[in-house]
Protein backbone atom coordinates (compact mmCIF):
# COMPACT_ATOMS: atom_id res chain seq x y z
CA UNK A 1 0.00 0.00 0.00
CA UNK A 2 2.85 2.41 0.56
CA UNK A 3 4.38 2.33 -2.69
CA UNK A 4 1.37 2.12 -4.23
CA UNK A 5 0.60 6.08 -3.08
CA UNK A 6 3.97 6.82 -3.03
CA UNK A 7 3.39 5.77 -7.13
CA UNK A 8 0.27 8.04 -6.98
CA UNK A 9 1.72 10.33 -5.17
CA UNK A 10 4.53 11.05 -7.78
CA UNK A 11 1.95 10.34 -10.72
CA UNK A 12 0.13 13.39 -9.46
CA UNK A 13 3.59 15.50 -9.68
CA UNK A 14 3.70 14.98 -12.88
CA UNK A 15 2.80 18.31 -15.30
CA UNK A 16 0.21 17.75 -18.07
CA UNK A 17 1.40 18.42 -21.69
CA UNK A 18 -2.39 19.71 -22.56
CA UNK A 19 -2.14 22.07 -19.65
CA UNK A 20 1.32 22.92 -19.21
CA UNK A 21 3.64 21.80 -22.73
CA UNK A 22 6.56 23.75 -21.48
CA UNK A 23 6.91 22.19 -18.20
CA UNK A 24 7.69 18.99 -20.16
CA UNK A 25 10.90 20.88 -21.52
CA UNK A 26 11.81 21.91 -18.07
CA UNK A 27 11.66 18.02 -16.64
CA UNK A 28 14.49 18.05 -13.65
CA UNK A 29 15.99 14.47 -15.06
CA UNK A 30 17.27 14.00 -10.57
CA UNK A 31 13.41 12.43 -10.61
CA UNK A 32 13.81 9.94 -13.09
CA UNK A 33 14.90 7.68 -10.17
CA UNK A 34 12.37 8.38 -7.97
CA UNK A 35 9.64 7.85 -10.16
CA UNK A 36 11.06 4.34 -11.69
CA UNK A 37 11.81 3.49 -7.92
CA UNK A 38 8.53 3.99 -7.29
CA UNK A 39 6.98 1.75 -10.04
CA UNK A 40 10.17 -1.14 -8.73
CA UNK A 41 12.61 -0.43 -11.36
CA UNK A 42 15.89 -0.58 -10.28
CA UNK A 43 18.08 2.14 -12.67
CA UNK A 44 21.03 0.94 -13.60
CA UNK A 45 24.39 3.02 -13.65
CA UNK A 46 25.84 4.56 -17.25
CA UNK A 47 28.79 3.77 -18.18
CA UNK A 48 31.27 6.62 -19.04
CA UNK A 49 31.00 5.47 -22.63
CA UNK A 50 27.51 4.29 -22.91
CA UNK A 51 25.28 5.62 -25.80
CA UNK A 52 21.86 4.01 -24.84
CA UNK A 53 19.54 7.20 -24.85
CA UNK A 54 17.59 8.39 -21.77
CA UNK A 55 13.56 9.07 -22.10
CA UNK A 56 14.94 13.08 -22.13
CA UNK A 57 17.64 12.30 -24.39
CA UNK A 58 14.90 10.54 -26.86
CA UNK A 59 12.61 13.40 -26.68
CA UNK A 60 15.17 16.14 -27.54
CA UNK A 61 16.68 13.95 -30.19
CA UNK A 62 13.56 13.79 -31.93
CA UNK A 63 13.19 17.38 -31.70
CA UNK A 64 16.59 18.20 -33.38
CA UNK A 65 16.60 18.39 -37.24
CA UNK A 66 18.38 15.73 -38.93
CA UNK A 67 22.20 16.43 -39.30
CA UNK A 68 22.65 18.22 -43.50
CA UNK A 69 24.92 16.20 -46.12
CA UNK A 70 27.65 18.17 -46.65
CA UNK A 71 27.93 18.70 -51.02
CA UNK A 72 31.25 18.42 -52.83
CA UNK A 73 31.44 21.76 -54.61
CA UNK A 74 34.41 23.06 -57.06
CA UNK A 75 36.19 25.69 -55.46
CA UNK A 76 37.09 26.81 -59.40
CA UNK A 77 33.15 26.80 -60.03
CA UNK A 78 30.14 26.02 -58.61
CA UNK A 79 28.35 24.83 -61.59
CA UNK A 80 31.45 22.88 -63.05
CA UNK A 81 30.36 19.52 -64.40
CA UNK A 82 31.85 16.54 -62.56
CA UNK A 83 32.01 13.24 -63.32
CA UNK A 84 32.88 10.65 -60.36
CA UNK A 85 34.43 7.83 -60.93
CA UNK A 86 34.30 4.80 -58.63
CA UNK A 87 38.29 3.31 -58.36
CA UNK A 88 38.12 -0.32 -59.70
CA UNK A 89 38.70 -2.69 -56.74
CA UNK A 90 40.32 -5.19 -59.06
CA UNK A 91 42.73 -3.11 -60.71
CA UNK A 92 46.32 -3.26 -60.11
CA UNK A 93 48.65 -0.43 -60.61
CA UNK A 94 51.57 -1.88 -62.13
CA UNK A 95 54.86 -0.42 -61.22
CA UNK A 96 56.33 2.44 -63.90
CA UNK A 97 55.56 5.64 -65.80
CA UNK A 98 51.84 5.36 -67.71
CA UNK A 99 51.80 7.00 -71.03
CA UNK A 100 48.82 9.33 -70.41
CA UNK A 101 51.19 11.05 -67.88
CA UNK A 102 54.41 11.76 -70.24
CA UNK A 103 53.46 15.38 -71.62
CA UNK A 104 53.47 16.10 -75.03
CA UNK A 105 56.75 17.99 -75.58
CA UNK A 106 58.10 14.60 -74.64
CA UNK A 107 55.95 12.42 -76.94
CA UNK A 108 57.31 14.88 -79.86
CA UNK A 109 61.01 14.47 -78.74
CA UNK A 110 59.90 10.59 -79.31
CA UNK A 111 58.36 10.68 -82.59
CA UNK A 112 60.60 12.77 -84.30
CA UNK A 113 63.19 9.41 -84.32
CA UNK A 114 60.55 7.36 -85.22
CA UNK A 115 61.22 6.15 -88.80
CA UNK A 116 57.87 7.46 -91.42
CA UNK A 117 56.59 4.13 -90.97
CA UNK A 118 56.66 3.54 -87.60
CA UNK A 119 55.35 7.08 -87.58
CA UNK A 120 52.12 6.44 -89.57
CA UNK A 121 51.67 2.98 -87.60
CA UNK A 122 51.21 5.30 -84.29
CA UNK A 123 48.85 7.48 -85.46
CA UNK A 124 46.51 5.10 -85.31
CA UNK A 125 47.08 4.37 -81.36
CA UNK A 126 44.64 7.02 -80.09
CA UNK A 127 43.40 10.22 -80.65
CA UNK A 128 46.19 12.17 -78.99
CA UNK A 129 48.86 10.63 -80.54
CA UNK A 130 47.20 10.82 -84.18
CA UNK A 131 47.37 14.69 -83.16
CA UNK A 132 50.64 14.43 -81.93
CA UNK A 133 51.85 12.58 -85.60
CA UNK A 134 50.64 14.94 -87.40
CA UNK A 135 52.33 18.06 -85.71
CA UNK A 136 54.45 20.25 -88.23
CA UNK A 137 57.26 19.77 -86.35
CA UNK A 138 57.72 15.92 -87.32
CA UNK A 139 56.97 16.97 -91.37
CA UNK A 140 59.51 19.53 -92.31
CA UNK A 141 60.65 17.71 -95.25
CA UNK A 142 60.25 14.07 -96.63
CA UNK A 143 61.07 12.15 -99.33
CA UNK A 144 58.82 10.17 -101.58
CA UNK A 145 60.84 9.31 -104.55
CA UNK A 146 60.50 6.14 -106.87
CA UNK A 147 57.02 4.89 -105.12
CA UNK A 148 53.37 4.88 -106.38
CA UNK A 149 51.56 7.42 -104.52
CA UNK A 150 47.67 5.95 -103.88
CA UNK A 151 44.93 9.03 -104.37
CA UNK A 152 44.65 11.01 -101.51
CA UNK A 153 48.31 10.25 -100.04
CA UNK A 154 49.69 13.68 -101.65
CA UNK A 155 47.19 16.06 -99.83
CA UNK A 156 47.16 14.10 -97.04
CA UNK A 157 51.00 15.07 -96.60
CA UNK A 158 50.78 18.48 -97.71
CA UNK A 159 47.81 19.16 -95.10
CA UNK A 160 50.59 18.44 -92.42
CA UNK A 161 52.78 21.45 -93.02
CA UNK A 162 55.86 20.21 -94.95
CA UNK A 163 58.21 22.34 -96.27
CA UNK A 164 59.47 20.40 -98.56
CA UNK A 165 58.25 17.03 -100.75
CA UNK A 166 60.68 15.09 -102.96
CA UNK A 167 59.32 13.07 -105.18
CA UNK A 168 61.36 12.50 -108.30
CA UNK A 169 60.20 9.13 -110.81
CA UNK A 170 57.04 8.96 -108.40
CA UNK A 171 53.83 8.42 -109.83
CA UNK A 172 50.62 10.61 -108.91
CA UNK A 173 47.60 8.46 -109.17
CA UNK A 174 45.76 11.57 -108.60
CA UNK A 175 45.22 14.89 -109.77
CA UNK A 176 47.53 17.40 -107.54
CA UNK A 177 45.55 20.40 -107.22
CA UNK A 178 41.70 20.21 -108.11
CA UNK A 179 41.77 24.21 -108.26
CA UNK A 180 45.13 25.54 -108.92
CA UNK A 181 43.73 28.56 -107.26
CA UNK A 182 44.69 26.67 -104.07
CA UNK A 183 48.36 27.27 -104.85
CA UNK A 184 48.40 31.11 -104.12
CA UNK A 185 47.40 30.14 -99.93
CA UNK A 186 50.59 29.75 -99.61
CA UNK A 187 51.86 34.02 -99.51
CA UNK A 188 55.59 32.95 -98.01
CA UNK A 189 56.31 30.53 -101.21
CA UNK A 190 59.88 31.78 -102.39
CA UNK A 191 60.29 28.97 -105.57
CA UNK A 192 57.41 27.91 -107.92
CA UNK A 193 57.81 25.07 -111.13
CA UNK A 194 55.38 24.50 -112.87
CA UNK A 195 57.31 23.57 -116.22
CA UNK A 196 54.78 21.38 -118.22
CA UNK A 197 51.54 21.70 -116.41
CA UNK A 198 48.26 22.55 -118.27
CA UNK A 199 44.61 22.89 -117.37
CA UNK A 200 44.27 26.02 -115.91
CA UNK A 201 42.63 29.67 -117.06
CA UNK A 202 44.49 33.24 -116.97
CA UNK A 203 42.10 34.20 -113.94
CA UNK A 204 43.49 31.26 -112.32
CA UNK A 205 46.77 32.19 -112.82
CA UNK A 206 46.12 35.79 -111.99
CA UNK A 207 45.07 34.76 -108.54
CA UNK A 208 48.14 32.35 -107.91
CA UNK A 209 50.92 34.68 -108.83
CA UNK A 210 49.20 37.90 -107.42
CA UNK A 211 48.72 35.83 -103.72
CA UNK A 212 52.62 35.20 -103.89
CA UNK A 213 53.92 38.38 -103.12
CA UNK A 214 57.30 36.62 -102.25
CA UNK A 215 58.43 34.38 -105.19
CA UNK A 216 61.74 34.43 -106.13
CA UNK A 217 62.11 31.93 -108.70
CA UNK A 218 59.47 31.68 -111.30
CA UNK A 219 59.87 28.38 -113.89
CA UNK A 220 56.60 28.64 -116.16
CA UNK A 221 58.10 27.58 -119.23
CA UNK A 222 56.35 25.10 -121.91
CA UNK A 223 52.84 25.36 -120.07
CA UNK A 224 49.40 24.90 -122.16
CA UNK A 225 49.45 28.96 -122.16
CA UNK A 226 47.86 31.72 -124.36
CA UNK A 227 48.68 34.96 -125.57
CA UNK A 228 46.36 35.65 -122.04
CA UNK A 229 48.03 33.92 -119.95
CA UNK A 230 51.56 35.32 -120.77
CA UNK A 231 49.74 38.84 -120.51
CA UNK A 232 48.77 37.72 -117.30
CA UNK A 233 52.08 36.44 -116.19
CA UNK A 234 54.13 39.77 -117.20
CA UNK A 235 51.51 41.74 -115.79
CA UNK A 236 51.06 40.34 -112.31
CA UNK A 237 54.65 38.75 -111.54
CA UNK A 238 56.13 40.05 -107.86
CA UNK A 239 58.34 42.31 -108.35
CA UNK A 240 60.77 40.73 -105.70
CA UNK A 241 61.52 38.05 -108.22
CA UNK A 242 65.11 37.06 -108.98
CA UNK A 243 64.79 34.11 -112.10
CA UNK A 244 62.30 34.01 -114.44
CA UNK A 245 61.65 31.22 -116.91
CA UNK A 246 59.43 31.60 -119.56
CA UNK A 247 60.87 29.56 -122.58
CA UNK A 248 58.51 27.64 -124.92
CA UNK A 249 56.41 30.10 -126.00
CA UNK A 250 57.30 30.85 -129.58
CA UNK A 251 54.66 33.18 -130.99
CA UNK A 252 53.00 33.64 -128.17
CA UNK A 253 55.19 35.64 -126.20
CA UNK A 254 55.64 39.27 -127.59
CA UNK A 255 58.65 42.12 -127.14
CA UNK A 256 56.15 44.45 -125.06
CA UNK A 257 55.59 41.34 -122.81
CA UNK A 258 59.65 41.34 -122.30
CA UNK A 259 59.08 45.23 -121.74
CA UNK A 260 56.24 45.11 -119.27
CA UNK A 261 58.20 42.41 -117.17
CA UNK A 262 62.19 44.06 -117.33
CA UNK A 263 60.03 47.15 -116.51
CA UNK A 264 58.15 45.44 -113.31
CA UNK A 265 61.08 43.21 -112.11
CA UNK A 266 64.36 45.26 -111.72
CA UNK A 267 66.31 42.56 -109.44
CA UNK A 268 66.04 39.75 -112.09
CA UNK A 269 69.36 37.96 -112.08
CA UNK A 270 68.67 34.85 -114.31
CA UNK A 271 66.21 35.25 -117.56
CA UNK A 272 65.17 32.40 -120.12
CA UNK A 273 63.10 33.42 -123.17
CA UNK A 274 64.14 30.64 -125.21
CA UNK A 275 62.04 29.07 -127.98
CA UNK A 276 60.33 32.56 -129.07
CA UNK A 277 60.31 33.58 -132.23
CA UNK A 278 58.80 36.45 -131.56
CA UNK A 279 61.54 38.93 -130.37
CA UNK A 280 64.09 40.44 -132.35
CA UNK A 281 67.49 42.26 -132.29
CA UNK A 282 65.27 45.55 -130.53
CA UNK A 283 64.61 43.33 -127.53
CA UNK A 284 68.44 43.57 -126.50
CA UNK A 285 68.67 47.04 -125.73
CA UNK A 286 66.14 46.35 -122.94
CA UNK A 287 68.31 44.09 -121.11
CA UNK A 288 70.66 46.96 -120.45
CA UNK A 289 68.40 48.42 -117.81
CA UNK A 290 68.99 45.36 -115.28
CA UNK A 291 71.69 46.08 -113.12
CA UNK A 292 72.28 42.81 -111.69
CA UNK A 293 71.56 40.43 -115.07
CA UNK A 294 74.19 37.89 -114.69
CA UNK A 295 72.43 34.48 -116.71
CA UNK A 296 70.70 35.30 -120.22
CA UNK A 297 69.15 32.22 -122.37
CA UNK A 298 67.31 33.94 -125.94
CA UNK A 299 68.16 29.69 -127.59
CA UNK A 300 66.64 29.39 -130.73
CA UNK A 301 64.97 32.85 -130.52
CA UNK A 302 65.73 32.75 -134.89
CA UNK A 303 65.00 36.08 -135.30
CA UNK A 304 67.76 37.59 -133.51
CA UNK A 305 70.58 37.57 -135.70
CA UNK A 306 74.33 36.36 -134.57
CA UNK A 307 76.11 39.80 -134.97
CA UNK A 308 73.18 41.72 -132.97
CA UNK A 309 74.73 39.41 -129.61
CA UNK A 310 77.80 41.42 -129.45
CA UNK A 311 76.10 44.20 -127.89
CA UNK A 312 75.41 42.39 -125.04
CA UNK A 313 78.82 42.41 -124.47
CA UNK A 314 78.56 45.88 -122.73
CA UNK A 315 76.50 44.40 -119.74
CA UNK A 316 78.91 44.09 -117.15
CA UNK A 317 77.31 42.28 -114.97
CA UNK A 318 76.19 39.34 -117.56
CA UNK A 319 78.58 36.34 -117.05
CA UNK A 320 76.46 33.64 -119.32
CA UNK A 321 75.21 33.69 -122.46
CA UNK A 322 73.18 30.43 -123.66
CA UNK A 323 72.22 30.96 -127.59
CA UNK A 324 71.74 27.58 -129.08
CA UNK A 325 70.74 27.37 -132.66
CA UNK A 326 71.40 30.85 -133.73
CA UNK A 327 74.94 31.23 -133.77
CA UNK A 328 76.53 28.74 -136.36
CA UNK A 329 79.56 27.22 -135.33
CA UNK A 330 81.49 29.10 -137.58
CA UNK A 331 81.15 32.39 -136.33
CA UNK A 332 81.18 30.85 -132.47
CA UNK A 333 84.88 31.09 -132.11
CA UNK A 334 84.47 35.17 -133.06
CA UNK A 335 81.77 35.74 -130.53
CA UNK A 336 83.70 34.06 -127.44
CA UNK A 337 86.57 36.61 -128.69
CA UNK A 338 84.29 39.19 -128.71
CA UNK A 339 83.24 38.80 -125.27
CA UNK A 340 86.05 36.88 -123.50
CA UNK A 341 84.90 37.28 -119.59
CA UNK A 342 81.30 35.78 -121.00
CA UNK A 343 80.73 31.90 -121.13
CA UNK A 344 78.72 31.54 -124.03
CA UNK A 345 76.85 27.69 -124.17
CA UNK A 346 77.91 26.62 -121.09
CA UNK A 347 74.86 25.34 -119.63
CA UNK A 348 72.08 23.10 -121.72
CA UNK A 349 69.45 23.25 -118.91
CA UNK A 350 68.26 26.09 -117.36
CA UNK A 351 68.46 26.14 -113.49
CA UNK A 352 65.24 28.39 -112.76
CA UNK A 353 63.06 27.15 -110.37
CA UNK A 354 64.51 23.43 -110.08
CA UNK A 355 65.54 21.66 -107.24
CA UNK A 356 69.20 20.63 -106.55
CA UNK A 357 70.14 17.36 -108.06
CA UNK A 358 70.04 14.88 -105.71
CA UNK A 359 70.47 10.92 -105.53
CA UNK A 360 69.47 7.74 -103.58
CA UNK A 361 72.17 8.51 -100.63
CA UNK A 362 71.43 12.20 -100.86
CA UNK A 363 67.77 12.96 -100.23
CA UNK A 364 68.05 16.61 -100.72
CA UNK A 365 65.69 19.33 -102.80
CA UNK A 366 67.15 23.14 -102.85
CA UNK A 367 69.88 22.16 -100.26
CA UNK A 368 67.27 20.78 -98.04
CA UNK A 369 68.23 17.35 -96.61
CA UNK A 370 64.70 15.62 -96.16
CA UNK A 371 64.18 14.10 -92.78
CA UNK A 372 61.89 11.44 -93.26
CA UNK A 373 61.89 8.48 -95.96
CA UNK A 374 59.49 5.94 -96.87
CA UNK A 375 60.66 2.52 -97.94
CA UNK A 376 56.93 1.32 -99.60
CA UNK A 377 54.21 2.61 -101.33
CA UNK A 378 52.73 5.17 -99.68
CA UNK A 379 48.87 4.60 -99.12
CA UNK A 380 45.83 7.21 -97.98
Amino acid sequence: MEQQSKLRKHLQELPTVDNHPSDLLSWDPSKTRQLLSGMGVALMDKEVDDTENTPHDMFFGCLSPPPKRQKCRDRKSENAFVIARRPRQNRRLEPGVLWESIPDELLLGIFFFLPLTDLLKASLVCKRWHRLVYDESLWHSIDLADKTLNPGAISHVLSAGVVAIRCPRSFIGETMFKDSRCIGHNSGLRRLNLCGCSGFTAEALEVMITSCTRLEELNLSWCDFTPDHIQVAANNISESLTQLNLSGYRQNLLQSDVQTIIKRCRKLINIDFSDSVMLTSDCLALFHELDNLQHLSLSRCYHIPSTALTELGNISTLKTLNVFGIVPCNQMLLLRESMPRIKINSYQFTSIGRPTTGSKKNKAIWGIQCRLTFNNSLTS
